[in-house]
Formats: structure tokens, C-alpha cells, sequence
């Protein structure tokens, strides 16, 4: 890892560095499969594929539509993961 970091204080939370932005767009990800789930688009430029696609660049795997769970099961390991390696400032 570089030098990534989360910081939190009063006026909210940044994710630094390259690794703290890639978590931070897997969340985005793991939001978005979320509302699809739910049956809401999140974009109309935005497919399931598209998502799951994304979804695949973070844990390495191929996902057709029928593995929507199973993505967001992942992405929610990796997501976990990378949080507990990414150091958190408070401020």
C-alpha cells in the first residue's frame, strides 16, 4: 500500500491516497448493486452488467446477472477487508 489513509473529525470523513479511493468507490459500487437489488436504477447510463463488471475489478471474479448476491457478498468481504488495513485518523 502507499500512503492511504481515512480521516474522520467534525466535518466529515476523506479517503486519501489511492487505496482509500478505491474503497471508497467499492462502497459506491456495493450502494448502487444495493439499489438494483431493490429494484431502483441508479443511473440510466448504468447496467447491472456494468455494476457487475466493476464489482469484478475489486474481488477478481466474473459475475453474470443471475450473481447479483453473490457480488455484493464479495464486494462486502473485500470492502471489510480493506477497511481494516487502511489506517483512520481522528482528528
Amino acid at each position: 500500500m502507499t500512503d492511504s489513509y481515512i480521516s474522520t473529525n467534525a466535518g466529515g470523513t476523506s479517503f486519501v491516497g489511492p487505496d482509500a479511493v478505491r474503497l471508497y468507490r467499492a462502497m459506491q459500487v456495493r450502494g448502487a448493486l444495493k439499489m438494483w437489488k431493490a429494484g431502483l436504477k441508479v443511473h440510466r447510463g448504468i447496467r447491472l452488467k456494468d455494476l457487475l463488471g466493476m464489482a469484478g475489478e475489486y474481488t477478481g471474479k466474473t459475475y453474470k446477472k443471475s450473481d447479483l448476491d453473490t457480488a455484493i457478498a464479495d464486494l462486502v468481504q473485500w470492502i471489510e477487508a480493506m477497511k481494516a488495513a487502511l489506517p483512520v485518523e481522528a482528528k
